[in-house]
């Protein structure tokens, strides 16, 4: 389960290192965001829940990819709900379709690099809508 919690944390981190440099304030914008708003206290203690994760460790890196932007991008609609609501959501409507869809990542090497190169994708562009954005 730590590969959920570090690719939400790198992913996160990601778009807001990226932000914060194209907006001139560097390194403090993402620790700004990284010690505000308990995002790392609530990823350790709900993002790692055993019986709501996925199964694979493939399902647990696109998982944690997608809850890291979803709550990149909440952070700037809500900011007071910005962890909660991926937290409490991304388990209910992620883990069934991301365990469908693990057993393909591990055994069929291409859906694997598909769904990276398109999860990477993702994180670039939300980084630039989010620079739009601000």
């Amino acid at each position: 389960f730590i590969m959920i919690y570090f690719s939400y944390i790198l992913t996160f981190s990601f778009v807001m290192l990226f932000i914060g440099i194209f907006n001139d304030m560097n390194i403090w914008y993402l620790l700004f965001q990284l010690t505000t708003g308990n995002i790392l206290f609530l990823s350790v203690f709900c993002l790692v829940d055993y019986m709501a994760t996925p199964i694979t460790t493939e399902g647990q890196l696109i998982y944690g990819i997608i809850l890291g932007l979803i709550t990149s991008i909440l952070r700037f609609i809500t900011p007071e709900f910005s962890v909660l609501i991926p937290l409490i959501l991304g388990p209910i409507f992620l883990t069934k379709t991301i365990n469908k869809v693990s057993p393909q990542l591990k055994y069929n090497r291409k859906t694997y690099y598909t769904t990276m190169s398109i999860s990477i994708i993702m994180v670039i562009v939300t980084t630039i809508i989010l620079n739009v954005i601000i």
